[in-house]
């Protein structure tokens, strides 16, 4: 049996739009938490020789913001006011000094790692690891634009075509595989938008994007699985299973594994060509629930509660149904070695997992990276171990999913059907009556946007084509599928409200600027100073414009296809 982690880190851009308590800060945690110390616990199970086992995936936008010269400074300040407040607690000698203490030396380490030895260089870091077989580095969609619910095929052929071409500048080779944004997946078939009077239409699986760009493979949740038709061995009867419909629900069948990686069915008759691996869900149960998986446990670090001296977290989740208000301290030992009992815990369940394993067989996990350490804050201990296990465990490999999808290629495919790992496998956390009107918004920015680029990129007029690029910018940021997440689960409604409107507001205003260009030859002082504006503030993908060329071409009907099934025929 073989065994890899999916570890995805994403944030969406929120480097220059706000910094407490939203903005910039949520960016400082996750390094200071997430991937600083991931990254020094990998350096260090590769200095011991373990090679695999984790698939990192860095969406794009999270990658522009590591590497931005202004995360560097902002990130000095919060972790010297971190030390400082942290110091005069552990001066004060009450209760919370020890832990006070712990607090001050794991934001100096962190300082140490980012700054004395890496020189701030956080992606060249995880770099060289992958140079080394540490891991394997994957990407996203460029802003984590939720797929299924874009508009129009050229707004998902650029989320890919960029995602590609900025993790290829940023780690030095093409990704061999991605991370759907919220696992959201669309078959090919028709699709009607949600503007009145819309005529349905017939668009491209989102596999056909990604085998367009040179993609591998992706992830799916195991529903999507289950819900999907048989699987079938591909030949000289490939064409006609795939014209056949996805039922929307299908019982589970013995051969429909989660433990195996199949061929995504692909919609025009041909022999498909990109892989997906599921998420296994015995493993998930174990590592997501804050209910009844490890996160839970009454002594590892309480998230919630803060003290008021500098926001650091002196206690411990004592019990599920504890008060805030009475929370025990943290006793750091003791976390510890209950990290170090779920790891051998988690190690068999992989291993009881082999027993009965296909020759092919791999357990996938895919969490979100930030669990890891900012979630769950003893989990990035509970990793190191979890990997040290199985590297010396006989009955498991450690590999990573693109090493595997070459040693083992699928030799079944599905069909799949629609869904996301979201609450019921749907598309409901992102499109409710809480955030539809987004979704109009967008698909109104999307048609501004590329209806304006198929004449702006003919202009000879600088300023024409840089209110176009600065529009597709401000587009792709309002399409995070994160504003539609902070709304219905109420974390930041009001922070993700006004950034998408916000960013809808410019898109207007770069594409009203350059339709002026476009129309009179004249660009006033006042709208290059908007130009100017906008981009100095979100100054993220300067391989757009090509990116953008890409993305028309990609949508043209070339590739989508017939508007119908019978046309195909």
């Amino acid at each position: 049996m073989r065994f890899s982690f999916f570890l995805h880190a994403h944030l969406p851009w929120v480097l220059t739009h706000g910094r407490w308590p939203h903005g910039a800060e949520w960016l400082c945690e996750a390094a200071l938490e997430t991937y600083i110390p991931l990254l020094d616990r990998l350096r260090r199970l590769g200095r011991r020789g373990v090679r695999g086992g984790v698939t990192l995936g860095v969406s794009p936008v999270l990658a522009e913001q590591l590497a931005a010269p202004a995360f560097r400074k902002i990130f000095r300040e919060f972790l010297d006011e971190r030390i400082r407040t942290s110091r005069d607690d552990e001066d004060r000698r009450t209760e919370f000094a020890q832990v006070a203490r712990g607090w001050r030396q794991h934001y100096e380490h962190a300082r140490a790692i980012f700054y004395d030895e890496l020189q701030g260089d956080l992606l060249g870091a995880f770099r060289a690891l992958e140079d080394e077989g540490v891991l394997e580095i994957a990407t996203c969609g460029a802003t984590h634009g939720y797929l299924p619910l874009l508009g129009r095929d050229e707004s998902i052929a650029l989320q890919i075509e960029l995602a590609c071409r900025v993790h290829e500048r940023h780690f030095g080779r093409a990704p061999r595989g991605i991370w759907l944004p919220e696992a959201a997946y669309r078959p090919g078939g028709p699709w009607r938008a949600r503007r009145e009077g819309s005529d349905a239409r017939w668009r491209p699986g989102v596999e056909e994007f990604l085998a367009s760009a040179g993609i591998e493979y992706f992830i799916v949740d195991s529903s999507l699985l289950e819900r999907g038709t048989a699987p079938v061995v591909p030949g000289s009867n490939w064409g006609a299973v795939a014209r056949k419909p996805a039922p929307r629900s299908a019982p589970s069948a013995p051969s429909r594994d989660t433990r195996r990686s199949y061929w995504a069915s692909r919609d025009f008759g041909r022999e498909p060509s990109v892989a997906f691996f599921v998420r296994d869900p015995r493993t998930a149960v174990q590592v997501w629930s804050g209910d009844e998986g490890y996160p839970g446990d009454s002594v590892y670090l309480e998230f919630h509660k803060k003290s008021e001296t500098g926001g650091h977290r002196y206690w411990r989740i004592t019990g599920a149904q504890v008060d805030l208000g009475v929370k025990a301290v943290y006793d750091c030992p003791s976390a510890k070695e209950r990290a170090r009992a779920h790891a051998e815990h988690f190690r068999d369940l992989i291993a009881s997992a082999a027993q009965d394993a296909p020759d092919d067989g791999i357990v996938t996990a895919p969490f979100d990276a930030e669990l890891f350490g900012h979630w769950w804050f003893e989990g990035i201990d509970w990793l190191e171990h979890v990997l040290t296990l199985l590297h010396e465990d006989a009955r498991v490999e450690l590999t990573t999913l693109g090493r595997h999808v070459h040693a083992y290629p699928p030799t079944t495919a599905t069909r799949l059907p629609e869904g996301s790992w979201g609450a019921g496998g749907g598309h409901d956390v992102w499109m409710n009556p809480q955030v539809s009107w987004s979704w109009d918004t967008i698909h109104r920015c999307e048609d501004l946007v590329f209806g304006l680029w198929s004449r702006a990129r003919q202009s000879h007029d600088p300023w024409v084509r840089r209110a176009a690029i600065a529009a597709a910018r401000q587009l792709l940021i309002l399409s995070a599928s994160d504003w539609q997440f902070l709304v219905t689960t109420g974390t930041a409604a009001d922070y993700a409200v006004t950034r998408l409107r916000r960013h809808a507001r410019d898109v207007e205003r770069l594409v009203g600027i350059a339709e002026h260009a476009l129309g009179t030859g004249v660009t006033p002082l006042e709208d290059r100073d908007f130009v100017d504006r906008t981009d100095s503030r979100d100054p993220l993908f300067p391989e757009l414009e090509t990116a953008l060329d890409a993305a028309m071409y990609a949508g043209a009907p070339s590739l989508a296809g017939p508007r119908s099934p019978a046309a195909r025929e």
